[in-house]
């Protein structure tokens, strides 16, 4: 059977919400190898729940537009041997652009990764940067502690077994979930072009929920509604979520890029989650309080 219908019958104690949260909080080895909730377990084999390390994951609550400011030291929202996650706020670049004056998260935790290291405990030379956030989107940004890290992200990634979740807000009233699959093409220029055709891999797709409505006034400035929604990709590529939302005729409200208006968009890295870590990042917009509760109510 499933292996979460295995632990629902091996661990009769534990609530439906609480299951879920296992693979949250908990890596679960099937015979010694970290498996998803749909793996397919069969008589014999072993099953291990083994706890994360003690800062193996949280969830901290930000100011989207806060944060350690450019000449100080990031710091990590969560952490263990192999990787760190770091929080961006909206308007630094992630990575360091050539010839920009503009500051990053890369060069910042360059410039302090000595001081990082006897913090933290690290023993890695440096930090490989595996994910990449737009500047105006704020966030989770992941690194590796080690090259063999950064190979075993790459291939967790290619195997579907990370999960990136954003929270955004969007142009216009959206009544259902939306699966956003067209491949999308990223060579050149501002703005990501949707291609005609299917992406094949399934970690490139967008799924969007809707969250809840937002009436018009309940931003500065803007005078129409608007969708909060949740989105979720594996892999992700450059503009991956605005370019889709988009298309669907649902930009992000204020992504002028790609049609939303103006004054500047709302989209947020709120949690990341694959085999062993886990870490959540909960903006603190006035018209979003319950981040953390609209999280675990969305499997």
């Amino acid at each position: 059977m499933r292996l979460d219908a295995a632990l629902a019958l091996a661990l009769p104690e534990l609530g439906l919400r609480a299951r879920r949260r296992l693979w949250d909080w908990c890596l679960i080895k099937v015979n010694g190898r970290p498996c998803a909730r749909g793996y397919m377990a069969g008589p014999g084999d072993e099953v291990r729940v083994e706890a994360m390390p003690p800062c193996g994951g949280g969830v901290m609550n930000v100011e989207p537009g806060s944060g350690p400011a450019a000449d100080e030291a990031p710091v990590p929202l969560a952490a263990n041997a192999a990787y760190a996650a770091f929080f961006k706020p909206a308007g630094l670049h992630s990575a360091r652009m050539a010839a920009s004056p503009h500051a990053s998260l890369e060069e910042a935790l360059e410039r302090h990764w000595s001081a990082l290291r006897a913090r933290h405990g690290w023993r890695a030379e440096r930090a490989v940067l595996l994910t990449r956030l737009d500047a105006c989107t704020s966030g989770i940004v992941l690194a590796a502690l080690d090259e063999d890290a950064a190979v075993s992200f790459r291939t967790m990634e290619a195997a579907g077994e990370v999960r990136k979740r954003y929270l955004g807000l969007v142009r216009g009233r959206l009544h259902e979930a939306l699966l956003l699959t067209s491949a999308l093409g990223t060579d050149g220029g501002r703005v990501t072009r949707l291609l005609e055709r299917e992406d094949p891999d399934p970690a490139r797709h967008t799924l969007v929920r809707p969250l809840r409505f937002a009436p018009p006034g309940a931003l500065a400035g803007v005078h129409e509604v608007g969708t909060v929604v949740l989105a979720c990709i594996g892999r992700g590529a450059r503009h991956q979520i605005r370019a889709h939302l988009a298309a669907a005729g649902h930009p992000l409200l204020g992504d002028a890029l790609y049609g939303g208006g103006e004054g500047g968009f709302f989209l947020h890295s709120a949690e990341l989650v694959m085999p062993g870590f886990m870490v959540r990042c909960l903006p603190s917009w006035s018209f979003l309080p319950d981040a953390d509760r609209l999280l675990d109510a969305v499997p």
